[in-house]
């Protein structure tokens, strides 16, 4: 569910940078990797959102 934003975030963020289009792909995978798993911890705490998800 936050996957989306997390790496549109980062593509967006990425895109100013003048780097390959490799290692841009490479530096948000891992960006977005990290994020995700550090905000679905403290996300699935919240009451009622574990039986959503």
């Amino acid at each position: 569910m936050i996957h989306a934003l997390v790496v549109t975030g980062a593509g967006y963020t990425l895109s100013t940078l003048t780097i390959p289009s490799v290692a841009k792909f490479a530096i948000a995978g891992v960006a977005s990797l990290v994020v995700c798993f550090a905000l679905a911890g403290p996300i699935r705490r919240i009451p009622g959102v574990r039986r959503v998800l």
